[in-house]
């Protein structure tokens, strides 16, 4: 029993210094965000509105980051006025392309 329960004590200490690893790796990460969040942000206007009537169609869009390995072929889409739309993929198969 004494060792089961030295084991209850011991084992959640154990992990102290993992944790205090990562809070050290991220102490750096969180002071360069509050650095960037401090700064001034000029404001250069606003960005028109655009309100679409129709939607939006696209016809034979091609994509390719090198110009011998094209991404997308021959895409044809129309996106209604007032609907919403995803794009749904595994991890990794081009959805911010």
């Amino acid at each position: 029993v004494f060792v089961q329960l030295l084991n209850y004590i011991l084992q959640p200490i154990s992990v102290i210094p993992g944790y205090l690893a990562g809070y050290r790796s991220a102490r750096g990460l969180i002071r360069k965000l509050a650095n960037a969040l401090d700064e001034n942000v000029q404001d250069r206007g606003t960005i028109a509105k655009i309100e679409l009537q129709d939607g939006v169609t696209v016809r034979n869009l091609f994509f390719a980051y090198e110009q011998d390995k094209t991404i997308l072929k021959n895409i044809n889409c129309t996106f209604d006025a007032g609907k919403s739309y995803a794009i749904v993929g595994a991890s990794g198969s081009g959805k911010s392309t």
